[in-house]
């Protein structure tokens, strides 16, 4: 009996123990899989997918009433400016670290209806920024990421893809 109790102790330490390291590992596996998808062409570049259905697998478990775009930045190369028209319609950018979390994100939603029709400038920086009025100033966790739009394509609308064709993502300018 004794040594069934033993067995069966070291089987669970052993499973919480392996439990707390896949806790650990999987979010950073995940995005590192992530980021090199979205980073095919480089970082701090715009890749979109337009049309997604149930085999798109560039974003995880993909809305066929979104379009998306990605952009898996590296802040070790500066600063990076992100700019873009938002659509009347639902219009996101969140802004993610390699551990999946989501430490910024901005729309056009709520309390941000204002942002409706206009242009939005971002600036990702690893570093607070001078305030500039027509610049949006985020400080990212970590050097890298992925900063992720999404945007209703609930119409099918021209107007859809014009908005998500102008997104920029960039190093910036000093």
């Amino acid at each position: 009996m004794k040594a069934v109790l033993k067995y069966g102790v070291i089987i669970v330490v052993l499973g919480v123990a392996l439990h707390w390291v896949l806790a650990l590992m999987v979010p950073s596996l995940a995005m590192n899989v992530a980021y090199d998808r979205v980073s095919v062409n480089g970082p701090n570049q715009l890749s979109t997918i337009s049309e997604v259905d149930h085999d798109a697998r560039k974003v995880v478990r993909p809305s066929p009433d979104l379009l998306y775009g990605a952009c898996a930045y590296d802040l070790s190369k500066g600063d990076l400016m992100i700019t873009a028209d938002v659509p009347k319609q639902y219009w996101s950018l969140q802004f993610y670290d390699m551990q999946t979390n989501n430490f910024a994100g901005i729309t056009n939603q709520r309390d941000e209806q204002w942002r409706s029709d206009s242009k939005v400038n971002v600036l990702l920086s690893l570093e607070p920024k001078m305030a500039i009025t027509t610049v949006t100033n985020i400080v990212a966790p970590h050097q890298k990421g992925i900063a992720l739009v999404r945007l209703s394509n609930l119409e099918k609308s021209e107007a859809s893809m014009q908005a998500l064709s102008s997104v920029t993502c960039e190093i910036a300018k000093s």
